[in-house]
């Protein structure tokens, strides 16, 4: 089996996709992805979703949402594309009818299930868990995007995205797996991650001055884990987590927006990557985010009719015992139906 064989179907994504639009999450990993796909394609960021909310900017309404390409979300609505990496599979008889045709995800493209994870640390050569990497490595890979220099910003930030030099260091037989199977030799950072990265002091020293100055643009401090694990070195468990800048009930969404572009503004002019600031709110809709605690309560081959029944808007196996989803939001051609509309203040921002 080729490294490659994958990015046919990843193609079939992007030539689905009319470039325009481009909906994402409010992380890392999703603000990499976007500016890469405004940068190499003109795609405007018509928004954010943050699986609670859907907050869209400059005007764009329900017609841009429902053609935009999502990214970093596995989106489980009918005509909608996206590409992501969460576990999405409840078993092998699902086919995730739902879910937008032509979108792509590592984890449902090759078959890895909720059964069939949330074992990597007690893998054995050879075996696989579900995909350990970010959503912006496999679009480097199948866009053919060289990596950046290594000890530069830019390289930093592609090994911070979803926390991938940490999950390098914990699960070494998974992330090998992975790299084999989609990667070889192909994708330096991926090589890198998986040679000792965090052993190297320059890495460090520029690492954590990359994430020195998120945190003062606004990124979340919390860490990824509730128990650091003893793999990781000392120095570098501080840097766990650091990932996010969701939006938070009540918030100023204007002020929100001022954190969010500054974020978005240190990214793009460290990768080179040019995407539009977005100036302004113009509308938020809340769905209802919920939790299934057991995979047992739905049985083999129903998930289909159970994502059906519920509504799901989207949704993420998060755990060996939790799949979040999202229901009472859903995109039309001409609205947005949803659980709550936010009010938004008619006052312009700009951002500069």
């Amino acid at each position: 089996m080729s490294h490659d064989e994958w990015i046919a179907d990843f193609n079939k994504c992007l030539d689905a996709w009319d470039g325009k639009y481009i909906i994402t999450s409010p992380d890392v990993d999703g603000i990499l992805s976007a500016c890469l796909l405004a940068d190499k394609h003109g795609a405007k960021l018509a928004g954010i979703y943050t699986t609670r909310y859907l907050i869209l900017f400059d005007g764009y309404g329900a017609k841009e949402a429902k053609n935009a390409l999502w990214l970093d979300h596995d989106i489980s609505e009918e005509g909608v594309q996206c590409m992501g990496q969460h576990l999405v599979d409840h078993s092998e008889l699902d086919t995730l009818s739902k879910r937008g045709k032509n979108s792509f995800n590592p984890n449902n493209y090759y078959g890895q299930t909720w059964k069939k994870s949330f074992r990597a640390a007690k893998l054995k050569e050879g075996e696989r868990d579900k995909y350990p990497y970010a959503t912006i490595h496999f679009l480097m890979a199948g866009m053919g995007i060289p990596s950046p220099p290594k000890h530069t910003k830019h390289f930093h930030l592609l090994a911070h995205a979803d926390g991938s030099w940490a999950t390098c260091v914990d699960y070494k037989v998974n992330t090998m797996n992975w790299k084999k199977t989609m990667f070889g030799e192909t994708q330096v950072v991926v090589n890198i991650l998986n040679s000792g990265y965090v052993h190297n002091p320059t890495n460090y020293e520029g690492h954590s001055s990359m994430v020195d100055e998120l945190i003062e643009l606004g990124i979340a401090k919390r860490s990824s884990r509730v128990k650091p694990t003893t793999l990781i070195p000392q120095n570098w468990r501080k840097l766990q987590g650091k990932q996010s800048i969701s939006y938070r009930k009540n918030s100023d969404p204007q002020e929100w927006l001022n954190n969010f572009n500054g974020i978005l503004s240190y990214i793009s002019s460290h990768t080179k990557w040019q995407i539009d600031l977005p100036k302004k709110v113009t509308s938020m809709d809340k769905g209802l985010v919920l939790a299934l605690t057991n995979k047992g309560d739905v049985s083999d081959g129903n998930f289909d009719k159970f994502m059906y029944s519920e509504g799901i808007f989207s949704h993420a196996i998060t755990d060996n015992s939790t799949m979040r989803f999202t229901k009472h939001l859903r995109i039309t051609e001409d609205k947005i139906v949803s659980y709550e509309k936010i009010p938004i203040s008619n006052t312009l921002f700009e951002f500069s």
